[in-house]
């Protein structure tokens, strides 16, 4: 599966309270997946790298009571439990079902109106005669808190740990606990678990799971996407060079060197954050292929050095805007305009056409949802778009269109012209106008 498309099976985890196992090459971003997957369900998130754990990360320092051994709960834990229920509060941001215990509650609190989780923890086992530890993370549905936040624990490098952390983990797969740590409930709902891997039958130092292990979790082998991470990074402002040259060079976003320095999704944007220094002049030009050695290995060193080199005589985007501009304001018609930058256009690839393309609609996505705005206003993307074959037109739109129908129907409505629109129409139907 393409990295791009796990959140649909993160969420559908999550609704059927099971536990992903996501394996792939390192470098390709799990990781951001994970971080972006919780941010899109205001979930917290908690990250344990197993294999930078030993026991006492994972369960805490043990404590010995007349003969019983309990563990103090380490911050990882209290994290996620101070999510899910704050240590204070106050009496306003709860909400009761049971009408008695609220009435109780109300008379018990202090005058400031702010309560503490143990004070109220206390009361709720008084009243229903429990004796839980923490028993407001329980699964009940008595008293909530306005306030209170899911969270998502990710496991990463999990069969890279250690023999006694990795068997102390399965524990917290199985059963959501460990020891006498239990993940909190909000809502009903316990702490969604997610964990990575990288696959055994790769250049890895890692545990292999055994079949009993294995059918605990919904492993999902993911892959790297040069399409997807180009969207990524056109939307984080990831640098144009770097860009540029992975629309040129797809199979190298994830590639292995033979020097062992391998190039990865990760290796990439941080050698474009190098390069967003040198285009400003702040690395010294001696050091540049130094730097990109060091990231993305020799061998694709050499050949992103080249490019890098040569970018002043490509076509930018900048020269996408400046030649439909001026070609605009001499002609003030969008076709003759279009002809203009298509002879420019000529030699570039297909693929980086589409690019360029993307990179005019995303930026100026909003604006072409803007009913005052107009056709004039986006002539370098319309410019494009007019000069487009067939194929790749279609190719442009129907993505627009499956992503934003918003935004889709914006940029059709700003074609006063229709050509678009007719040039899809003699695709569908031959011979049509």
């Amino acid at each position: 599966m393409k990295i791009t498309k796990i959140n649909q099976i993160l969420k559908a985890a999550y609704y059927a309270d099971d536990v992903v196992l996501m394996r792939g090459l390192h470098g390709i971003g799990k990781t951001e997946k994970i971080r972006q997957y919780a941010e899109e369900n205001n979930f917290y998130l908690e990250t344990l790298i197993l294999s930078l754990m030993d026991q006492g990360d994972l369960i805490g320092i043990p404590n010995i009571n007349n003969g019983v051994t309990t563990w103090a709960a380490p911050d990882w834990i209290q994290n996620i439990q101070n999510k899910a229920w704050p240590k204070k509060f106050k009496f306003e941001d709860l909400d009761f079902s049971d009408k008695d215990f609220e009435k109780m509650v109300k008379s018990e609190k202090p005058s400031n109106n702010v309560l503490d989780r143990e004070y109220l923890n206390n009361l709720y086992n008084d009243y229903y005669g429990t004796d839980y530890t923490e028993p407001l993370l329980t699964n009940q549905d008595n008293v909530s808190c306005k306030s209170s936040k899911e969270s998502v624990l990710f496991v990463d490098e999990y069969s890279r740990a250690g023999a006694d952390i990795h068997n102390s983990t399965m524990q917290l797969i199985l059963d959501k606990r460990l020891h006498n740590h239990i993940l909190p409930y909000v809502n009903g709902k316990q702490t969604q678990i997610i964990a990575a891997d990288n696959p055994s039958d790769g250049d890895y130092h890692v545990t292999e799971l055994d079949p009993a292990k294995m059918d605990r979790f919904l492993i999902i082998d993911v892959e790297v996407d040069p399409e997807g991470w180009l969207v990524w990074a056109r939307n984080n402002n990831v640098n144009q060079i770097v860009r540029d040259f992975i629309v040129d060079n797809m199979t190298k976003l994830h590639f292995i060197s033979e020097d062992e320095i391998g190039a990865t999704p990760r290796s990439w944007t941080k050698l474009a954050k190098f390069m967003d220094l040198a285009q400003k002049g702040q690395i010294p030009e001696e050091y540049i292929l130094d730097i990109m050695r060091g990231k993305i290995g020799s061998a694709l060193a050499s050949q992103f050095y080249v490019f890098f080199k040569n970018y002043s005589t490509n076509i930018s985007i900048q020269d996408i805007e400046k030649i439909a501009k001026d070609a605009y304001m001499k002609t003030g018609d969008i076709n003759l305009t279009a002809e203009v930058l298509g002879k420019k256009l000529q030699d570039m690839e297909s693929i980086t056409k589409l690019e360029h393309a993307r990179t005019l609609f995303d930026r100026d996505e909003d604006d072409i949802q803007d009913p005052s705005t107009k056709l004039e206003d986006f002539v370098p993307l319309f410019a494009m778009l007019y000069g487009f074959e067939i194929e790749l037109l279609t190719s442009f739109l129907k993505d627009k269109k499956a992503n934003n129908k918003d935004s889709f129907y914006g940029l059709m409505k700003k074609d006063t012209t229709k050509d678009l629109a007719r040039k899809i129409k003699s695709k569908v139907i031959p011979g049509s106008k």
